[in-house]
């Protein structure tokens, strides 16, 4: 048995043309010209039974669609993955199996050849493994670790619609890594670079953690998404960018009375309707474009609308008071709208119950609490963070720096004249971006070398989890604990965060 998946189009990098061993995609049957098959009277029949199993989460898929293009016959899998196709026709043949997790992840269906015989004949249509996928596309000699991923996917120019060979993808994401007796919260970092038909591949990421993505090319950018890949280990995300997320239009220089720099525009439309599990309009819920700093509410029929929206594919985000929330990667495009339609789940409401505890405050809790009454620095509460949507907003709150979007992520500059990055120190640990490993060999070549980065992505971290933040200007009022050997001369930025000894 073999299984297979190809695309549509012809691909020509070396990590596509190793994936089209393993990728097939289906010609939906509503779109074939109806065709009458002719079947002699004496020609025997086949019948096929089997079971369609999913070999990435090693479970049957169930509601599987399997296909046989010619003749036409179409079965869907039970909920334990069982199919049966009757009155097939002897000889090869041709099968074709998807589902809607693996459309999910992009992996949009696979491919099994097989002499059908007369009579009933038991088959099994699989997925090629996490292993045999990491065996063909990620350098050698590397082997997959117990939560590593990988994340491929094509870059393509949003205004032309045209693939972008040179694009930098970036993933980054938070983790506890060890460091002497202890652990730190770092942040880790790794890349790729699209090829000559815009593809691009990334082995070795974590499954389980939220990753922070962003495309560049030249001047032109996406929007950064958080995604995670999830228990398959393997993830299709296309990205679309645009020179509307340009720098200078995203990170305007506020005035001197400190007002929020104006708002990115762009071509695109997005809008939908927001509804509850029974299809109810929802009518005051929040809609948020984090990469654009874009809010608005659904109207008394649940709907919204953005306009003028920088292309690029982005984040959007719905939620509501008694309602769980929502996000959605969305590609905007200026020459079509984007039509959604979001469904918000309820919350699961648990008894009532009385907790009696003693509250004990931490080390590091302690420490804040002391330095916020010396009153030498700027102060932001939990409280007060959370009424955020991000960090950037959250930021600009603090008096004495400057918050400004980039290709990047943030940049935040200290105010002193001649001063630009304070030190920057999450958890009392200096903020040092450590990152590397091996990405896939698109040009055939050795994997992508290690890299080394000092900007921290600050607006990679969620409000929620942040339970302070302090800021000191003068050099004179930096506590030293935490700097490495000489005072910072542009100040030091602290971030205390739920990993934090509070």
């Amino acid at each position: 048995m073999s299984a297979g998946i190809e695309r549509p189009e012809a691909l020509s990098s070396l990590w596509v043309r190793a994936a089209l061993r393993l990728r097939s995609a289906v010609v939906p049957a509503v779109l074939l010209p109806a065709v009458l098959w002719l079947q002699p009277p004496d020609e025997p029949l086949g019948v096929l039974r089997g079971v369609a199993f999913d070999s990435l989460t090693m479970r049957p898929m169930a509601g599987a669609t399997v296909e046989l293009l010619k003749p036409a016959r179409m079965a869907v899998a039970d909920k334990n993955g069982r199919f049966r196709l009757d009155s097939v026709p002897t000889g090869m043949r041709r099968l074709t199996f998807s589902s809607p997790e693996l459309d999910s992840i992009g992996m949009y269906a696979f491919a099994h050849a097989l002499e059908v015989r007369a009579g009933e004949q038991l088959i099994t249509l699989a997925t090629p493994s996490f292993r045999t996928f990491y065996a063909r596309l990620c350098p050698a000699p590397e082997q997959p670790s117990r939560d590593s991923a990988i994340v491929f996917g094509t870059v393509y120019d949003a205004r032309a619609g045209a693939r972008l060979d040179g694009a930098r993808v970036s993933f980054s994401w938070f983790s506890v890594v060890p460091e002497g007796k202890g652990v730190r919260l770092g942040e880790l970092m790794r890349e790729a670079i699209s090829d000559d038909a815009g593809n691009y591949g990334v082995c070795g990421l974590p499954s389980d953690l939220a990753l922070a993505t962003t495309a560049i090319k030249d001047s032109a950018s996406s929007g950064r998404i958080t995604q995670a890949v999830g228990e398959a280990r393997m993830l299709r995300r296309d990205l679309w960018v645009s020179a509307e997320f340009l720098p200078s239009r995203t990170a305007v220089a506020k005035d001197t009375a400190g007002a929020a720099p104006t708002p990115v525009r762009g071509s695109g439309v997005v809008r939908g309707i927001v509804v509850d599990e029974q299809g109810g309009a929802l009518v005051n819920a929040l809609v948020l474009l984090p990469a654009i700093d874009r809010a608005t509410r659904t109207d008394g029929s649940g709907r919204f609308a953005f306009t003028e929206v920088p292309s690029g594919t982005q984040e959007l985000s719905v939620r509501q008071i008694g309602l769980g929330a929502t996000y959605r990667i969305v590609d905007v495009r200026g020459d079509a709208p984007v039509d959604l339609r979001l469904e918000l789940p309820r919350t699961t409401t648990l008894a009532r119950v009385n907790v009696r505890g003693e509250r004990r405050i931490g080390m590091d809790q302690a420490g804040y609490i002391n330095r916020r009454r010396l009153g030498f620095g700027q102060y932001l509460d939990q409280k007060e963070i959370a009424t955020r949507f991000d960090m950037e907003s959250a930021l600009r709150r603090v008096n004495g720096i400057e918050v400004a979007r980039t290709l990047g992520g943030l940049q935040i500059r200290a105010r002193r004249p001649g001063c630009s990055e304070p030190a920057i120190v999450i958890d009392g640990v200096p903020a040092m971006r450590s990152s590397g490993g091996s990405t896939i060999p698109l040009d055939g070549g050795a994997p992508a070398p290690m890299m080394s980065v000092s900007e921290t992505r600050i607006d990679a971290l969620n409000p929620r989890d942040v339970v302070a933040v302090e800021f000191y200007a003068g050099t004179g009022a930096v506590p030293m604990e935490y700097a490495n050997g000489d005072r910072p001369p542009c100040g030091m930025l602290l971030i205390w965060t739920v990993f934090a000894r509070w």
